[in-house]
């Protein structure tokens, strides 16, 4: 009952934005199917074509993007950059003896605007105490929402 449930859902959460009479009804006329293989590949029709929830593989190429954005020429402040976690992100910079809490925002909105990112920490790194240390010494931070 509990495959059938999650089978099910997508569908009901689904049928509020498009054609909901048309579903509900293909959706009782599935579970009248008295054959649980039947029933189950008549849930699979139904959900053919259907959007999925492809938001991590979109996230996943979106976090590459961003982070060959940053790594170009098109931020020249900008010396490297990696995803650490999956909600943080470290910008390297040269140490210019100021704070980059700003510089981090302004990677935040980049991130929102040109990625549709949110919901991650933008960590601004020391570059060269990186290289000759190994140490991670934060420069700036923002949360971005």
């Amino acid at each position: 009952m509990k495959t059938m449930l999650f089978t099910i859902l997508p569908l009901l959460l689904f049928a509020q934005f498009a054609h909901a009479d048309d579903i509900t009804e293909n959706l009782q006329k599935c579970a009248k199917i008295e054959s649980k293989t039947k029933r189950l590949g008549c849930f699979d029709e139904l959900t053919k074509g259907l959007p999925t929830d492809s938001k991590d593989k979109q996230t996943s190429s979106s976090k590459e993007d961003a982070e060959s954005y940053f790594k170009s020429d098109k931020e020249p402040k900008v010396k490297d950059a990696k995803w650490t976690s999956d909600t943080l992100f470290k910008v390297g910079v040269l140490d210019d003896g100021t704070r980059r809490d700003g510089y981090a925002q302004y990677v935040c909105s980049v991130l929102k605007d040109d990625f549709k990112i949110s919901k991650v920490d933008v960590h601004v790194i020391d570059i060269a105490k990186l290289a000759a240390t190994g140490e991670w010494v934060k420069l700036g931070e923002a949360v971005c929402k």
